[in-house]
């Protein structure tokens, strides 16, 4: 943008020149930005076909490297002979590495929380306020009685 900015405000240039330089300046954003839409759709094809030789079952490093290459290969291949060769490759290779790949995997039940409609007058595994009570007092008596011990014996 600095660029353009510069072109456009530059008094040393014609109108003429502005306009060449300005359009070399836009063809360029352009092609960087094909280049950058080319290098993403590339990204994402390798995404989805790391993510499918996972799913295939592939689990060593070369194993997905080499089923990713097949199948991006497959889907930039022109050559329709060469696409059906791989695509059984990738069938034979799933069904070497999952024999139940026939069944479709389905989500396992979903787990709903609902609110408990009756009153809760049951209060196992809650204290009451006795006991709470009598267990505090307890506790307080031994440290009274312990820090009592000491302070005796540091008297004497």
């Amino acid at each position: 943008m600095a660029k353009v900015e510069k072109i456009s405000s530059s008094t040393v240039l014609s109108t003429q020149e502005k306009k060449f330089q300005l359009d070399r300046v836009k063809a360029a954003m352009e092609h960087a930005s094909d280049t950058l839409l080319s290098q993403q759709t590339a990204l994402e094809r390798a995404r989805e076909s790391i993510s499918t030789a996972i799913d295939i079952g592939c689990h060593s490093k070369g194993e997905i490297r080499g089923m990713v290459t097949q199948l991006t290969e497959e889907k930039t291949t022109t050559n329709e002979e060469k696409r059906e060769r791989i695509a059984a490759n990738v069938e034979k290779v799933e069904a070497m590495n999952n024999p139940n790949a026939n069944k479709k995997q389905t989500k396992g039940p979903v787990l709903v929380k609902k609110n408990n409609q009756q009153p809760n007058t049951d209060n196992g595994g809650f204290i009451n306020t006795l006991s709470l009570t009598l267990i505090i007092t307890f506790i307080c008596g031994l440290i009274v009685g312990i820090a009592y011990v000491l302070f005796k014996m540091n008297v004497d």
